[in-house]
């Protein structure tokens, strides 16, 4: 009865370690195949902040994960079940001699189990950059040491009459989607984009419309946000905790919200989810002092019903109606502004088609972007109306060039580049074109954009677009960049994280 017990336990011990196997691999050909670019650091990241995830992103995932659970616990867990009731053999008959050959006994199932774990837990890991991300952590970069321009050393000097400033990010926003084919023709998922570009400024990678190369540590939005506001990638310390266990976000970090603030600006951030996910309350809050307009403040003010929530918590329709209302109270004040915004409509998964929406493609990605693109372009439209226009800076930006990974199969241009366009900048640039530019280039152009001067016109990784001088992916090349930014920094642990990594180190220690 006893070895019958263990029989049993055993292979109940088995099946959960085959099971965990299965459901790692299935995440991650979830992951690889949904999010293809998608690197371990987001990952790592967006675990720690996954409160206000989109519901939508989770219950997809379980769509697409538990088919694939089922149908290989079905076909791999069986050879640890089979006949545990009694033993079963393979016999054989040579020259009349019967060979008899146990099957599955408990040594050999044991075998089978590890061997099955490790392939599955090895391919996984590997696919979503796991062991890459290991080798780089044990590389060290000197990149910041060279290259880092501290804000706090450099002299910059604001106009005597100060600009206000309109910032949008536009989620997932690409100027590649201006070239697409869908059902065999070629069609602009932008047009209004585009014309908002070339009527007024966009710097471009060509000839044409064009933007930024998106490069490691910015590939997500709060990354991309800490690019475009700080010069720096985002990083997680050697452990991936750091974000998570400490109210603390970059603290050794000066930025585009520091920097106006301390020159009197109010500071708004406007997004229909939850300012809570990934961090974005505590570096808004930190970083500048930003009266966070979330999700959570629409319903305390009664925008939107108690129980109201569609996609990431209501639609970009209705942000930019309450875009409209705070910009018309704020801009009665007599202290400058910036007001950032972030667009979630075209968020992967498939993005939001909203009810005021054609659904004019059979891609509804597609037409997640073509009615994205007509309600920013009426937004824009409706700002350039109004009294305070005349001393505003409106920038438009993708955060990061989308994951939703079928979209390479409609685009024609193999190069993806992230959209922008400023409009009403208080400078003109030496040149616009053929630039070679990532994320972290927008935090000193954005400053010279509203008619600020940077000594040196460099600010963190940055360089102000606006001059002549060349950006570090020009100068060093973007695959080096990469490289560097992929590997360990002691300059960005002891200077931007300071206190929350060392910290986080003496905690270690004291549970060892």
């Amino acid at each position: 009865m006893k070895s019958k017990i263990n029989k049993i336990i055993n292979t109940i011990l088995l099946g959960i370690l085959l099971l965990t196997a299965i459901t790692i691999f299935a995440v991650s050909l979830y992951i690889k195949n949904v999010f293809g670019n998608a690197q371990f650091e987001q990952l790592l990241f967006s675990l720690q902040f996954a409160e206000g995830t989109s519901n939508d992103v989770i219950i997809d995932g379980v769509k697409y994960c538990l088919p694939i659970i089922i149908i290989l616990s079905i076909v791999l867990i069986i050879p640890v079940i089979i006949r545990l009731k009694k033993n079963t053999f393979l016999k054989i008959n040579i020259k009349k001699k019967e060979l008899k050959f146990q099957l599955f006994p408990l040594n050999h199932r044991i075998i089978y189990t590890l061997i099955v774990f490790l392939l599955l837990t090895i391919y996984s890991f590997d696919s979503i950059g796991f062991f890459d991300y290991l080798i780089k952590q044990n590389q060290s970069s000197h990149l910041f040491e060279d290259y880092y321009i501290n804000p706090d050393e450099v002299k910059i000097t604001f106009p005597e009459e100060k600009q206000n400033l309109i910032y949008i990010y536009l989620e997932s926003m690409e100027s590649s989607y201006s070239t697409s084919m869908i059902n065999d023709e070629e069609v602009n998922l932008i047009p209004n984009l585009e014309e908002i570009a070339q009527t007024n400024l966009n710097f471009s990678n060509t000839e044409n419309l064009g933007g930024a190369y998106n490069l490691n540590g910015t590939e997500w939005t709060i990354a991309a946000i800490v690019a475009q506001t700080a010069g720096i990638p985002l990083k997680l310390a050697i452990n991936g905790n750091t974000y998570d266990h400490y109210p603390s976000f970059l603290p050794g970090v000066t930025s585009l919200g520091d920097i106006l603030e301390s020159e009197g600006y109010n500071q708004y951030f406007l997004i229909g989810s939850m300012a809570s996910f990934a961090g974005r309350d505590i570096y808004f809050t930190e970083h500048g002092d930003y009266e966070l307009l979330d999700y959570n403040w629409a319903k305390e003010q009664e925008k939107i019903n108690e129980d109201y929530y569609v996609f990431w918590g209501y639609e970009d329709n209705k942000l930019f109606e309450f875009a409209k209302e705070q910009l018309l109270e704020i801009s009665q004040n007599d202290e400058p502004f910036n007001f950032t915004m972030l667009t979630v409509d075209t968020h992967a998964l498939d993005g939001y088609l909203d009810e005021t929406c054609e659904a004019t493609y059979d891609y509804t990605y597609a037409n997640v972007i073509s009615c994205s693109d007509s309600m920013i372009s009426e937004f824009v439209e409706w700002i350039e109306e109004q009294d305070f226009y005349e001393n505003t800076t409106i920038i438009l930006t993708g955060d990061h060039i989308t994951m939703q990974s079928d979209i390479a199969d409609y685009l024609i241009d193999d190069t993806r580049t992230i959209y922008n366009a400023f409009i009403n900048a208080q400078t003109t640039p030496k040149n616009s074109t053929n630039r070679i530019f990532n994320p972290t280039d927008m935090f000193p152009t954005t400053l010279a954009a509203f008619g600020i001067t940077i000594e040196g016109n460099r600010l963190g990784l940055g360089t102000n677009l606006f001059s002549n001088a060349k950006t570090l992916s020009e100068e060093l090349g973007l695959d080096y960049l990469n490289e560097e930014i992929s590997k360990n920094s002691d300059y960005y642990n002891k200077y931007f994280l300071k206190e929350t990594y060392y910290e986080m180190l003496i905690e270690e220690k004291e549970e060892e």
